[in-house]
């Protein structure tokens, strides 16, 4: 297989990056992104926030713990008043985190070291297809679970797949942190619509590991179906995700919608006007966002997928679904449904990602910014 996947961005400058502190970072839920950075301390986080910073533009999303951060920065948790899991499982004592995920219902956090505000040009390591399980890289886990063998492949699963908080570090790192996925990349196109626990086989007891489920938006076109408001955090997070890691050159964004909460998408540098025969695609792939809520006549969804455009179609509850797309369906703010194109794989339940309106408009005018200043200096 000639297909590479590149194992790291440019070289990391350890320099840069704080060694007396951590991070809190929301890795999931429906106003997702956030980072909040913690020092060696007690935090409570709960309905009312009582932390001394904010995640996001709000509150954590119904959670309930206790973090403390020793010297060491050695992160503990404990339960709080609302149920907490680490990993899926229940947190009813005082539990070193570690690397592990914190699943508070509507929401899901890490905590971490914090990362380099940039990052310095150098060689950018590669690993062939071949030699990584497929599960890394096909957009949907499996069916039937992981092997003994697959915390490496989790750990992977989690650095290929861009979680919020990382799309939003690489579009405020600028230049040097974005569009490193060109149209011959093998994750060209996909993007983290959700967290899901995903059970390991043969261990012996019930575990699940919380990993990022992505779609392809371009193997097949995508239908999303829920309440119009968690559609549009889900959509948004998508959009920016794909514009964060792919060059205008190589990804065109066509809103085929004049709706006022869309309007975000024309603040990004992939903007290809509205309407489906505005401007030309070039060389690069383009992307139809279809609103069926304003009439199903209006925008056939099979008129627009071609082998060089996809389409992403937000939709009514009683919209006809296509057997062939991507189907999203956004229960509740704590779960989303995914089915992969042609119904080959699925995920009943995942705790959905998505952005907020404000942070969504904020990213996509920083992108704008940095595609203006690239354009500037060649």
């Amino acid at each position: 297989m000639d297909d590479i996947l590149p194992e790291a961005g440019p070289i990391i400058d350890c320099d840069d990056i704080p060694a007396d502190r951590m991070e809190l970072r929301q890795v999931a839920g429906i106003s997702a992104g956030g980072c909040m950075e913690l020092r060696p301390g007690s935090y409570d986080f709960g309905p009312v926030q009582q932390g001394p910073g904010r995640l996001d533009d709000g509150d954590p999303d119904s959670v309930g713990f206790t973090l403390s951060l020793n010297g060491n920065l050695t992160a503990t948790i404990g339960p709080g008043e609302n149920p907490v899991k680490v990993d899926n499982q229940p947190v009813v004592e005082p539990t070193t985190l570690g690397g592990r995920v914190i699943n508070a219902g509507s929401a899901r956090f890490v905590v971490a070291r914090p990362r380099p505000p940039q990052r310095r040009g150098g060689p950018i390591r590669e690993i062939r297809l071949d030699a990584v399980d497929p599960w890394v890289w096909q957009p949907i886990p499996e069916p039937g679970g992981l092997g003994t063998e697959s915390y490496p492949l989790i750990h992977q699963r989690r650095r290929f797949h861009y979680s919020p908080d990382e799309v939003c570090h690489r579009i405020g790192g600028g230049r040097d942190m974005v569009w490193d996925r060109d149209q011959s990349h093998p994750l060209f196109g996909t993007a983290v619509v959700g967290m899901a626990d995903i059970p390991l086989r043969g261990v012996g007891v019930e575990i699940a590991a919380p990993v990022p489920v992505s779609i392809d938006l371009f193997t097949s076109p995508t239908m999303m179906v829920g309440q119009r408001d968690l559609q549009l955090a889900v959509a948004r997070h998508i959009l920016l995700s794909l514009a964060a890691s792919s060059h205008p050159d190589d990804l065109q964004i066509a809103l085929l919608s004049d709706r006022p909460d869309l309007e975000f998408v024309t603040e990004l540098p992939h903007a290809n006007g509205v309407g489906a025969s505005s401007g030309d695609s070039g060389h690069g792939r383009r992307l139809f966002i279809l609103d069926r809520s304003e009439g199903l006549e209006k925008w056939p969804l099979n008129g627009l997928a071609d082998e060089r455009s996809s389409v992403l179609a937000l939709t009514s509850d009683d919209d006809v679904l296509s057997p062939a797309a991507n189907i999203l369906t956004v229960m509740n703010e704590s779960s989303i449904s995914v089915l992969g194109g042609g119904g080959q794989s699925a995920i009943d339940s995942a705790t959905p990602v998505g952005f907020a309106a404000p942070m969504a408009l904020a990213l996509a005018k920083k992108l704008s910014e940095v595609h203006r200043s690239a354009r500037a200096t060649t």
